[in-house]
C-alpha cells in the first residue's frame, strides 16, 4: 500500500532514467495514483506481465504513468511508453483509466500491443466525479495492436478506452467486445481526437452505452477517423437507438461490415 498522494502499491519511480518491468506478476496491490506501478517523467516499458485485482484510489489501478520524458510538457523530443504482451484483469481505478492511465505529451509515443484487458473498471472519483476509460486512458502518438478489450466498464464515457489528442492514432487487429458505459456514451471507445485516427482489421461487437454510441463516440462528422476491414455489430445504446453504434459516419476505408443497418444519422 501507499500512503502519500502519488506512489503506487508495488513500484514507484521518478527521475531522469527509465523504468523497465519484465516478466512480473502484480496482484492485490493498492495505491493512490497507480495501484501497482507509478512512473513519472521518464520512459516506461512493461512487458510480459500479469496485473490481477489491483486497485487505486485514483487513475490506473495497474499502471499510472505521467509522460515519457523528464523534461515534461516543454520537451522538444518525445519519450516512449509501452505496454506489451500483458494480461490485465479485474483491476479497479477511479476517475480515468481503470487499469492503464498512460498520460503522454504530444510528442510521446505510446504503444499497447498484444495485451488482454479483461473486466477492468473505472468508478467515479476525482475533482470532477468522473469515470472515463474502463481499461485504458491515453493520448499522444498512439498505436494499439493485437489487443483484446473484453467486458471492461466505465460509468461515464469509454467502456474500454478513452483516447484524445492530435495523434496520429492507429488501432489495428484488435477486438472490443462486451464493454459497457452505464451513463453516457462510447460503449467500446470514446475518441475525443483531433488528428488522424485509423481503425483497421478490428472487431467491435456487443458493446453497450447508457445514452449513445454503443460502438464508439467522436464529436464531429469532420473528425478524421477512418475505419477499414472491420466488423461493427450488435452494439447498442439504451436511450438513443439512432446511435446504437456511432453518432456520425466515419470515413469509409472499405471492407467494413455493419449489422444491423444504421437508422437516423447513425
Amino acid at each position: 500500500g501507499a500512503g502519500n498522494g502519488f506512489s503506487a502499491g508495488a513500484i514507484s519511480s521518478n527521475g531522469h532514467g527509465a523504468l523497465t518491468i519484465r516478466r512480473c506478476w502484480f496482484e492485490r496491490n493498492h495505491g493512490n495514483s497507480g495501484g501497482a506501478v507509478y512512473n513519472l517523467l521518464q520512459p516506461l516499458a512493461v512487458e510480459d506481465c500479469i496485473f490481477f485485482n489491483n486497485d487505486a484510489d485514483g487513475p490506473g489501478a495497474a499502471v499510472f504513468t505521467d509522460e515519457g520524458n523528464w523534461v515534461g510538457p516543454s520537451a522538444t523530443v518525445g519519450g516512449s511508453i509501452a505496454v506489451r504482451r500483458c494480461w490485465i484483469e479485474s483491476n479497479r481505478g477511479h476517475e480515468m483509466g481503470g487499469a492503464l492511465f498512460l498520460w503522454a505529451n504530444p510528442l510521446d509515443t505510446v504503444a499497447v500491443e498484444d495485451c488482454v484487458l479483461l473486466e477492468n473498471r473505472v468508478a467515479r472519483g476525482g475533482q470532477w466525479n468522473d469515470s472515463k476509460g474502463g481499461a485504458l486512458r491515453t493520448m499522444g502518438i498512439l498505436t494499439i495492436q493485437r489487443c483484446a478489450f473484453i467486458s471492461n466498464q466505465a460509468e461515464v464515457q469509454g467502456g474500454a478506452a478513452w483516447l484524445d489528442g492530435a495523434g496520429p492514432i492507429k488501432i489495428e487487429n484488435s477486438t472490443f467486445s462486451g464493454n459497457s458505459v452505464t451513463d453516457d456514451q462510447g460503449g467500446a471507445m470514446t475518441l475525443n481526437v483531433s488528428g488522424p485516427t485509423t481503425i483497421r482489421f478490428c472487431t467491435i461487437v456487443n458493446n453497450t452505452a447508457g445514452r449513445a454510441c454503443g460502438a464508439f463516440w467522436f464529436g464531429s462528422p469532420s473528425t478524421p477517423i477512418t475505419i477499414s476491414s472491420s466488423l461493427v455489430a450488435f452494439n447498442t445504446a439504451t436511450q438513443d437507438h439512432d446511435q446504437n453504434q456511432v453518432g456520425y459516419q466515419p470515413i469509409d476505408g472499405g471492407g467494413n461490415l455493419e449489422f444491423p443497418a444504421p437508422t437516423g444519422n447513425g
